[in-house]
């Protein structure tokens, strides 16, 4: 696996209108504050806890398609309900899952384009689009973490937040043991 190289050249970010997208109530049939039971009845899925609570304290995995494109999902419940959704897919599929994205949920609230290269010597644009929203916050990544690997992330405005604190406060403990 080509790991991403922190060297990034220029960024270049479109925002467009905050309330020109579509929200949604559910993923897949299954509203946001579901409950596991509920969720697997609609996608099924194998459940585990989680012991980092950064996605939750329970991850359900599963896999579909979107479209035509394969994906490995993993669904996050805190506190009981159903918080948010990761896929995984083939970055040679990005476009397809943008264009999908873009269909359903509308245009994007902003949208970075940043030049990078790999360890390797590969340049490459990674696209990030994010939906902002008041009750839901969508990411879609060309590349995350590494070239092999597209990812997408839904999930409510209120999860959004509480690993914004975790991240916040997981700085700060770490700052401390320098």
């Amino acid at each position: 696996m080509r790991h991403l190289a922190p060297l990034v050249f220029a960024t270049l970010v479109v925002v467009t209108s905050a309330s020109a997208w579509n929200e949604p109530d559910t993923f897949r049939g299954v509203p946001w504050g579901a409950s596991e039971e509920a969720a697997k009845e609609r996608i099924p899925a194998t459940c585990m806890s989680n012991p980092n609570d950064m996605f939750g304290e329970r991850t359900c995995s599963s896999s579909f398609t979107v479209g035509d494109v394969p994906t490995k999902a993993l669904l996050w419940f805190r506190s009981g309900g159903f918080v948010g959704v990761t896929l995984r897919f083939d970055p040679k599929r990005f476009y397809t899952i943008e264009a999908a994205f873009k269909e359903r949920y509308g245009p994007p609230t902003s949208t970075k384009e940043d030049p990078g290269k790999t360890r390797g010597g590969l340049e490459f644009v990674n696209v990030e689009h994010e939906w902002q929203g008041s009750k839901v916050y969508i990411s879609l990544k060309k590349y995350a973490g590494t070239i092999s690997e597209s990812r997408a992330v839904i999930q409510t405005a209120a999860e959004r937040e509480e690993q914004m604190k975790n991240i916040r406060q997981r700085g700060k403990k770490g700052a401390g043991d320098l």
